[in-house]
């Protein structure tokens, strides 16, 4: 199978998955500093294919300060039995078992150890989460890009899951009028959840390309310049609007979504000296 064809089959509408929904008839929600949600603020999912676009944008006349974004929460059809992976926060907290049980793959869990509050009944993964129902292909749900904010996706409900992603805007102020663009994310579906996780990588590798110094390996990447339909939903106090542009879905940088300095500049070094302690006699 050629990559572009895995790719179209990739991006189809996770009917099986997301209990019967379409892919872009996802709604979600923004959320105040207070919990309740912002009243005024406009989310905006723009979906290229399999990958989605959000952004937020304050249309009242004064500042919101905004807890996170969920652009989409939505009841899961799998059964209890579903494999289920999830990535931690720390590179330690790993989540294995099934949808039903899920388990600890290691003693230092983002909960537990790592003391990070996350909602009642609920378990957190960051980054990406696959499900694999018994005899069917891997759902894999992932933030292709971590530019300014932290994505997760939070899994709660027990025994009639939900699903949501969420993105932690840590209560910074939108000011009037001030949009912000958030976190790219993608859902797609599978066979092979290996092939999914390297094509999740190569995606991560176009928003963040890999530090190369003299003699490091060369990186070839490959965007997908493929003409196709961005479909735009628009929510805000309980208004929807969709709008379909024909657009190319090749990822290109823009000013408001600043690289993270720290992962692409290395730290100064004063070249020739070195420090030694005074040794013991």
């Amino acid at each position: 199978m050629k990559r572009r064809e895995f790719l179209g089959l990739a991006a189809l509408p996770l009917a099986q998955a997301l209990n019967q929904q379409p892919l872009r008839s996802l709604r979600g929600r923004v959320i105040g500093i207070e919990g309740a949600e912002a009243a005024g603020v406009q989310l905006i999912t723009t979906w290229l294919g399999s990958y989605c676009r959000p952004r937020i944008t304050n249309r009242t006349s004064r500042a919101i300060r905004v807890k996170e974004v969920v652009v989409f929460d939505v009841e899961l059809s799998m059964p209890p039995e579903t494999a289920l992976y999830g990535e931690g926060f720390q590179m330690l907290s790993q989540t294995g078992g099934t949808l039903g049980t899920p388990a600890d793959l290691s003693q230092y869990t983002d909960a537990k150890h790592y003391r990070i509050p996350e909602a009642d009944n609920a378990r957190a993964f960051y980054g990406v989460v696959t499900l694999t129902p018994p005899g069917r292909d891997t759902t894999l749900c992932a933030f292709t890009s971590c530019a300014r904010f932290s994505g997760r996706f939070r899994l709660s409900g027990g025994a009639a899951p939900r699903l949501a992603a969420v993105v932690d805007t840590e209560g910074l102020a939108l000011s009037a009028g001030e949009s912000w663009r958030l976190e790219e994310l993608t859902i797609r579906n599978g066979a092979e959840r290996a092939r999914l996780l390297d094509e999740l990588g190569e995606r991560l590798r176009l928003h963040h390309p890999p530090l190369l110094f003299k003699g490091s390996p060369q990186v070839r990447l490959k965007p997908d310049t493929t003409e196709t339909t961005a479909t735009e939903t628009s929510v805000v106090s309980g208004f929807s609007r969709t709008v379909e542009t024909p657009v190319v879905s090749g990822f290109s940088r823009t000013a408001d979504m600043p690289p993270t300095g720290w992962c692409r500049t290395p730290p100064p070094v004063v070249s020739g000296f070195s420090r030694t302690a005074p040794r013991r006699t």
